[in-house]
């Protein structure tokens, strides 16, 4: 009788022990999922009419991006320029309905080890007219190889990629959340990034007339008529001028000059079908030049000793010529 009672007895308090873990389990898996949120923002994009980001690239100094009648323009160090449309519009999308994948951390002492602290994070915000919509202090990421990968036998074969998450935390939460991507890749810059660095953005098939104004005696005009082309009234080498005009239909800068000069000693005017003539105006010298263009109005740029950029537009009329 004593064994039946100890068996009854051992019985009861292994279920006993059994319901504890289960309700402890149970309890851990509701806990997990009120933390883990579906989405970190739900906002309407359209409505983001102010991006401010705070980039560690620029020691957490403001670079305020702003839409004024439908377009972008960087605000910073107190002056304004026009900015990058398609690269800015897509900020507030990276930013809307960042899905956690896992909760990393839920005590602010952690916050240092994820780099989401306001002295370590690259902090952004969107608004809308001053109130703010969303706002996320975007801290390091990790690149995440696949697990159980087998042994690749074939040298040739693709591996699996794996994933790079970055580690963020909203403005009112103090969870660190892992989301997929690398968000620091398109908020960590410097101001420069954001502006506008287009020097020629046209369609090469539009193109009828480009007029070349260069010192001296060597300027000249490429001019299409009856669908060929000639400058002044000699035939101009069709493949040559199709190299050429397909090389500067697209041409952006590189970097900004702080200033820029009296006067310039070279000029090109484009003109087309479907489109405004576009000018640009450059000061070559030994050591570089200096280039404008009628298309990023109050923008300079610089290009080095090499002059990439002037090689590639001023090009001489021997360059065209059968």
């Amino acid at each position: 009788m004593y064994r039946k009672l100890n068996i009854k007895t051992l019985a009861i308090t292994f279920g006993v022990l059994l319901l504890a873990v289960i309700a402890v389990k149970i309890s851990d898996s509701l806990s997990h999922g009120n933390t883990l949120k579906d989405v970190l923002f739900d906002i309407n994009t359209d409505d983001v009419t102010t991006i401010r980001i705070y980039p560690q690239s620029e020691k957490g100094k403001e670079i305020t991006l702003v839409k004024n009648n439908g377009k972008w323009v960087v605000k910073y160090n107190g002056a304004t320029y026009t900015g990058n449309q398609n690269l800015i519009s897509t900020l507030p999308e990276q930013i809307n309905k960042l899905k956690p994948l896992r909760l990393a951390a839920t005590k602010k002492e952690r916050w240092k080890n994820f780099q989401v602290t306001d002295s370590l994070a690259t902090k952004v915000v969107l608004e809308n007219n001053g109130k703010v919509l969303a706002g996320l202090y975007i801290g390091k990421f990790s690149y995440i190889m696949p697990k159980n990968q087998a042994p690749q036998q074939n040298p040739y074969m693709r591996r699996p990629q794996g994933k790079m998450n970055t580690y963020v935390r909203t403005l009112d939460d103090d969870n660190v959340y892992a989301v997929e991507g690398f968000l620091g890749m398109s908020f960590n810059r410097s101001a420069d990034d954001f502006r506008d660095k287009t020097i020629v953005s046209v369609n090469k098939n539009d193109l009828t007339k480009l007029t070349f104004s260069y010192p001296a005696d060597s300027s000249f005009v490429l001019s299409k008529k009856d669908n060929k082309w000639f400058i002044d009234d000699q035939p101009a080498d069709s493949a040559s001028v199709a190299d050429y005009l397909n090389k500067i239909s697209h041409i952006r800068g590189r970097t900004f000059a702080d200033a820029g000069v009296a006067s310039f000693n070279h000029s090109v005017k484009i003109e087309g079908q479907n489109m405004e003539p576009v000018t640009v105006q450059a000061f070559v010298s030994e050591k570089g030049a200096v280039i404008t263009s009628s298309q990023n109005k109050g923008t300079i740029f610089t290009d080095d000793d090499k002059k990439d950029i002037v090689k590639k537009l001023f090009v001489s009329k021997k360059e065209l010529v059968e």
